[in-house]
Parts: structure tokens; C-alpha cells; sequence
């Protein structure tokens, strides 16, 4: 029986304060949702724009008008869609996983798994952006460009790996803190007995 609790605090107080097995709805809300909406909302315009270089690139072959921004320019917006998409990806755990270990473990040491995982995924991340950071300002430094006609500069895509890069590792640091605050208000420790561990 929940005892009128509302099904987050219901779900936190029967399996734990893991916010990646909330409903949806339930883990909605905070910082996350105004980035992640600004994010997917640009992700899209790009995707579109994308699209409508591809179909213009298509109606002019037959035309024989060159249209180069097709495949240079469907590349940079390519780059940006798919980092852009990695926040809510990320919240959402829609991410290909393999949970074969943690689910055969009991209830407070998959949390700790999962904490691990985060640590772990914010160091990775952080390391990326350090890298990835680094290349596009040389390339702005040395006004680095394509091989290709239109001569673009290679920071408009890699902009945009550091950009999503960025958002990524702030939802890491969010969502870790929410699971850690759910701890301490589930009373630091799972419920062995109701979860028969």
C-alpha cells in the first residue's frame, strides 16, 4: 500500500531512489528539462535543415546545378544532432546496456554499480571535452578548413561535439546528485526486506 505517497515516493520507498527506473513523468522536471527541450528543439531544426539540403541536393543533380552544401553542410548538422541528443539519451538510459550483473545483485549494491557508472561516465566525459575542447580551438587558432570546395571550418562540427559534450556531462552531474539526494530521503539504505534481499 502506498498510504496516498505519490507514485515517485511510493517507487523510491519500495526499490530505492534509482531515478532511471522512474516512469518518465516522474523523472521530468529541474534544470534538465529546460536544456534538454532547448537541446532535442535545436536537434530537430538541424535534422530538418539536414533533410532539405539532402532533397535539394536530389532535385538539382538532375538540373546539373553543383550543390556542394549538401554533403559538407548535412555533416556539420549531422554532428551537432546526434551530441545535441545525448542529454535527454542519457537521462532517459536509452543507450544500448548490459545489466546481466547488476540485476543478480540486491538493492544496495546496484546502487552503488550505478554510482560507479556515473563517476565513471563524468570522468570519461570530462576527458572528452578536455580533448575535443583543445582540437576546435586549434583549429580556430589555425583556421583549420575542409578539404572539400566549400572550405569550411572544421570548428562548426567540432563546436558542436563540445557543446553536446558539455550538456552531457552536466546531466551526469544532475542526475547523480538526484540519485544521492534519494538516497539520504529513503533513509540511505534499501529496503531489504520488502525487496527480499
Amino acid at each position: 500500500m502506498s498510504g496516498g505517497l505519490s507514485p515517485r515516493e511510493s517507487h523510491i520507498g519500495q526499490h530505492g531512489a534509482d531515478l532511471g527506473d522512474l516512469p518518465p513523468a516522474a523523472a521530468e522536471g529541474g534544470p534538465l528539462n529546460l536544456i534538454e527541450r532547448g537541446a532535442r528543439t535545436l536537434a530537430c531544426v538541424c535534422c530538418a535543415v539536414m533533410a532539405l539540403l539532402v532533397m535539394a541536393d536530389i532535385v538539382l543533380r538532375p538540373l546539373r546545378v553543383e550543390f556542394f552544401w549538401a554533403g559538407e553542410g548535412s555533416g556539420i548538422l549531422m554532428a551537432w544532432t546526434v551530441f545535441l541528443a545525448l542529454p535527454a539519451v542519457t537521462r532517459t538510459r536509452s543507450h544500448i546496456s548490459i545489466d546481466l550483473f547488476a540485476n543478480h545483485t540486491g538493492p544496495r549494491l546496484k546502487r552503488l554499480i550505478g554510482l560507479f557508472g556515473h563517476v565513471l561516465m563524468m570522468v570519461y566525459v570530462a576527458l572528452l571535452i578536455y580533448f575535443c575542447a583543445r582540437m576546435a580551438w586549434n583549429s580556430h587558432v589555425l583556421d583549420l578548413r575542409s578539404s572539400s570546395i566549400l572550405r569550411l571550418p572544421l570548428v562548426y562540427a567540432q563546436g558542436g561535439v563540445v557543446v553536446g559534450l558539455a550538456l552531457l556531462l552536466l546531466t551526469e552531474c544532475v542526475m547523480t546528485c538526484r540519485e544521492v539526494m534519494g538516497w539520504s530521503r529513503a533513509g540511505g539504505r534499501p529496503r531489504d526486506a520488502a525487496d527480499g534481499g
